[in-house]
């Protein structure tokens, strides 16, 4: 029980942590497309959208998005509280929650309550993969504040802070798939028979959440498959056998079922989608991908997540004490990069900074580092690098990375558009950090709040009480959880 309340008070202090970068409205167009699903969902009870990029004109006749519908499930609660929220606050409360609004063309992305109500799924997933991680750390035998200090580590000087700030689904995908993995590896040590279903119905919801996270089903069926021989599943008695079997293709079949009715509601197509088509443009250089997803000063994932530069310490630690894992582990990896790698899109631009398809693999690569993070001189190399990485998160947030392309005079179109990634003086890293030291444009709920706009004069005071509000909270759950690993110390 101790471990959970560990785990608890590390997403929540990570949640309050990630609260004072939240930016209150939507950036790209991704998002958008997965909002109005949400809206849809809430206020007419279908997944019909209005024109927008990532969408087309379905079977019926209707405008449908490109994506899965998991995302905007999973946010209609957010989306149901700004009804009693209007009725409970003030006007000026409300109108100061809604931020002011922000229109792109055709496309709103901001500047109503729904929208900010719903852009805090982004910090509560990465919340959430805080105190998963931490589990999952503890699993695998990393010490408790060992496994604490990895979290932290993770949650403000990785690509997790950045991520917190999007309504993109990749944090979704990250907590799906560490935790498929998470409750698979309890089943292989004993636990029970809810523990696989629980599994599999996470990893089956990640094909709700985002089609091409389907990449980890071999990864995960391989896991599995070792599971099974570890608990003697394989050769147990024929209802045994049944009881596993339901408890895995159960939630499976259930999530390849909707998975397959809404695509047939919507194209007319069992399988075929505007999502699957883009299988066409996966004809890039693989060579051109993985140096852009690795080397490049402006995509590479060691640059926004530098911990990874040591992860395969960790990863070694592992291979020594858990072979199974660690190869799952190095599975994803490689069919990640590899997958990738050969998309003409691989940076991910435009809709946030930073290699995010990428993100799940890293908790997944940091999950083993506390087993090697022993002794005063690795852990100041492990802070040493997450100082750097905090002053990456902070200024890739902090800017208004809508207005760096073209600030910056980035091609967004034509065979060339990533190149200038490759270009270290003109990386965003480096463009966003010239922008924040002369002055913007910033991007902050808070800030807005304190400076107003048409319509809206700032408050200052507000901006105070909450971030001392936020503040107080946060102390107090760093207190509550030290006292909490002193007591498993204790024990």
């Amino acid at each position: 029980m101790n471990e959970r309340r560990i785990a608890l008070l590390l997403g929540c202090a990570s949640f309050l942590f990630f609260l004072l970068f939240h930016h209150g409205h939507f950036k790209g167009s991704d998002e958008l497309a997965v909002f109005e699903m949400t809206r849809s969902l809430y206020e007419r009870g279908d997944l019909v959208v209005p024109p927008l990029r990532h969408t087309e004109v379905g079977v019926d006749g209707r405008r449908y998005s490109y994506f899965a519908p998991g995302q905007s499930a999973l946010a209609l609660p957010l989306y149901a509280l700004a009804t009693p929220l209007r009725e409970l606050l003030p006007a000026r409360a409300v109108q100061a929650m809604s931020g002011p609004p922000r229109q792109r063309g055709p496309y709103r992305f901001g500047g109503e309550l729904e929208a900010t109500l719903v852009g805090m799924l982004g910090p509560l997933m990465a919340a959430g993969l805080i105190g998963l991680f931490y589990q999952f750390e503890r699993d695998l035998g990393v010490p408790e504040r060992s496994a604490a200090g990895v979290a932290a580590l993770l949650a403000a000087s990785t690509h997790t802070l950045v991520m917190s700030t999007y309504f993109l689904r990749h944090g979704t995908e990250a907590v799906t798939l560490l935790g498929a993995l998470l409750l698979f590896r309890r089943y292989a040590h004993g636990a029970s028979l809810g523990a696989l279903a629980a599994g599999s119905a996470l990893a089956s919801l990640t094909l709700l959440v985002r089609v091409p996270a389907a990449l980890a089903a071999p990864v995960l069926a391989g896991y599995l498959l070792w599971a099974l021989q570890r608990r003697g599943d394989l050769r147990a008695s024929v209802p045994h056998q049944t009881r596993v079997l339901g408890a895995i293709l159960l939630p499976l079949a259930v999530a390849i079922a909707l998975h397959l009715g809404i695509n047939e509601a919507r194209w007319g197509s069992w399988l075929g989608s505007p999502m699957v088509e883009q299988q066409s443009r996966f004809g890039h250089p693989i060579l051109r991908g993985l140096a852009g997803l690795l080397l490049s000063p402006g995509s590479s994932v060691f640059v926004y997540s530098p911990l990874l530069l040591i992860a395969p310490l960790g990863l070694a630690a592992l291979w020594r004490r858990e072979r199974s894992m660690a190869l799952a582990l190095l599975g994803m990896t490689a069919t990640w990069l590899v997958f990738y790698a050969r998309f003409d899109g691989w940076s991910g631009l435009w809709s946030a900074p930073g290699p995010r398809y990428l993100f799940v693999l890293v908790p997944l690569l940091l999950a083993p580092l506390g087993l090697w993070l022993h002794g005063r001189s690795r852990w100041l190399v492990a802070v040493g690098l997450g100082v750097v990485g905090f002053g990456v998160q902070v200024v890739s947030t902090v800017v208004r990375w809508g207005s760096v392309p073209t600030l910056a005079g980035y091609p967004v179109n034509g065979p060339d558009q990533a190149d200038f990634l490759f270009v270290a003086a003109r990386s965003p890293v480096v463009v966003m950090s010239g922008l924040l030291v002369s002055g913007g444009p910033y991007d902050s709920w808070l800030a807005d709040v304190w400076q107003g706009w048409a319509g809206f004069t700032g408050s200052p005071v507000a901006v105070l009480v909450l971030v001392g509000l936020d503040l107080v909270a946060l102390a107090a759950c760093v207190w509550a959880l030290t006292r909490a690993l002193d007591a498993k110390g204790r024990n």
